[in-house]
């Protein structure tokens, strides 16, 4: 590490007010400025558990005290109003070093245009302007005469022929299994029994806060005997597209007449958990239950799994359907890429602590609990069922340039991921099913790029095994995986999901047959389930 004498930190657009920020500040900007910041497509400004762990930005800054530091700004700066800036002088004043701090900054807006705005993504001549007197004040480095010469690619290559660089995801992927791999050696010395409670710690230690709640029940309005086909009645979300798989027609859910509740719980102050319940038309007993989960929600459900939901209730299986947050009609309007609203929502959790899958997860623990509260059904007999209506990219299709083209689909694999993991941490879960979810997350960095949405993410996943590992402690409860996809969306194909779920498959050694990986087709899902709660 450099010492404090030598060394120089020169943020830029980090810890203070940023380029999106309205100026000219207020003047209670000390009481009123965000200092933590919030989410967005760009890490290094909401770092994970930063605001958790009270790390914030400013702090960052303020600790390279008393070295030198440059205070760096891309556009105009409200020196005056500025109360990160307040802040830095009044800790560098701690340390009777008020001679290190420095600053640069740029002119103009965000939305202005050059020249005026001084748009650059890293510090541009014009902030070198006020960097290089500090720098001679501090080092003794004289302004030099700024070379402005630009080279050629070709001549700016400095490795021998012989040195070939390693693609980064390949040594991701190889730290990542040499991570899981550690942790399945702990496993592989404890019972079962011990092997389920390490999941549980491990899995709710990078999730964040995964317990349920007592959710308060806002509304529940039954339709009475009512048919179910139209999806418009239950939700605010556009009906799903043609293409997408699995599509089936409602045809007997129009015919046959059931009892339908329309239900909102709040698990939390301003978290509301919209749900559907179907029961079953002839109620000669309580009801078991398939709770049924997707990043689209309970609308595309209904329009897209008609027929398996028919047949289900035909046969005395209630349907529930619930929007976790930001699912369905709970999601954030607009699209679910790296620069969108969803991504900058999943970011902010990360910097509070929790991840939105573990929010996720703790919505649906809550709905499972709220039906456990139900007098007319067989709660505590239930299978989960998360699915994805996205569709997939073909094998070998090429990445083009972020913003040229048509981008590749996106992968949403939350259904999947909710039904596994609660049936981890739910054991009156008798049967999963998961459709169109990610194989596991060690897939995610088998390439360079990746096509799976921000929320789907746990940062440290691999620590804890990976989805197979998860899948085998849910043994020997039926469980049946299908339609695999790697982290570029693509299907996998049936050999590579059997090798990668091999461990899956030795822990359901004693009862293979209540273990189905990629069948090759969706049509018997209801017979499964069927079969499966009945059998238990």
């Amino acid at each position: 590490m450099a010492s404090e004498i030598e060394a120089c930190a020169i943020p830029f657009n980090f810890g203070g007010p940023q380029p999106e920020t309205t100026y000219p500040l207020p003047a209670n900007a000390e009481a009123t400025f965000n200092y933590l910041g919030s989410g967005s497509w760009e890490s290094t400004r909401n770092l994970r558990r930063s605001g958790s762990g009270g790390f914030l930005p400013w702090t960052i800054v303020a600790s390279v005290a008393p070295r030198r530091l440059i205070y760096a700004h891309e556009f105009s700066w409200d020196r005056e109003r500025d109360p990160v800036w307040k802040r830095l002088q009044k800790v560098f004043g701690f340390y009777e070093a008020s001679e290190n701090l420095a600053f640069t900054h740029g002119g103009g807006l965000l939305q202005g245009q050059p020249p005026e705005a001084t748009h650059c993504n890293n510090v541009g001549a014009v902030h070198r302007k006020m960097i290089h007197p500090a720098l001679e004040r501090w080092f003794g480095i004289s302004v030099p005469q700024e070379y402005q010469q630009r080279r050629a690619p070709e001549e700016l290559l400095c490795l021998a022929p012989q040195i070939k660089a390693r693609p980064l995801h390949e040594i991701y992927t190889e730290i990542g299994a040499g991570r899981a791999n550690a942790f399945r050696a702990q496993l592989s010395r404890l019972s079962r029994r011990q092997q389920l409670r390490l999941l549980r710690e491990r899995w709710a230690g990078l999730l964040g806060e995964i317990e349920p709640r007592v959710p308060r029940v806002l509304m529940r309005e039954s339709q009475g005997r009512a048919s179910l086909s139209p999806a418009s009645r239950i939700g605010r979300i556009p009906g799903p597209s043609s293409g997408s798989p699995g599509r089936t027609r409602p045809t007997s859910m129009g015919r046959d007449q059931i009892q339908l509740e329309r239900i909102v719980l709040e698990s939390e102050p301003g978290v509301l958990l919209p749900l559907v319940l179907a029961l079953p038309k002839a109620q000669k007993a309580k009801p078991p239950v398939v709770v049924a989960v997707s990043q689209h929600g309970k609308a595309f459900f209904l329009a897209e799994r008609a027929e398996t939901i028919a047949q289900l209730l035909e046969r005395g299986i209630a349907v529930c359907m619930p929007d976790v947050r930001g699912t369905g009609e709970t999601s954030v309007p607009g699209s679910r890429q790296p620069r969108s609203e969803a991504t900058s929502i999943s970011a902010t959790e990360l910097m509070l602590g929790r991840t939105l899958l573990g929010s996720r997860l703790q919505d649906l623990r809550t709905i499972l609990r709220y039906l456990k509260t139900r007098r007319d059904l067989a709660a505590k007999h239930l299978a989960l069922w998360g699915d994805s209506f996205a569709s997939t990219n073909p094998t070998g299709f090429a990445d083009p340039l972020i913003d040229e083209g048509e981008p590749p689909r996106q992968s949403e694999p939350v259904g999947g991921l909710l039904a596994l993991f609660g049936a981890l941490f739910e054991d009156d879960v008798r049967a999963v099913a998961a459709s169109g979810t990610l194989a596991g997350y060690q897939a995610v960095l088998r390439d360079r790029f990746c096509y799976v949405p921000h929320d789907a993410i746990v940062p440290g996943a691999l620590t804890a095994g990976d989805l197979n590992d998860v899948a085998a402690a849910l043994a020997p409860r039926p469980l049946r995986l299908s339609r695999l996809i790697d982290g570029r969306n693509v299907m996998m194909m049936p050999e590579n999901a059997r090798a990668l779920f091999e461990t899956t498959r030795k822990a359901y050694a004693p009862a293979s047959a209540q273990f189905l990986l990629q069948p090759p087709s969706e049509g018997d899902l209801a017979t499964w389930m069927i079969g499966a709660l009945e059998a238990r």
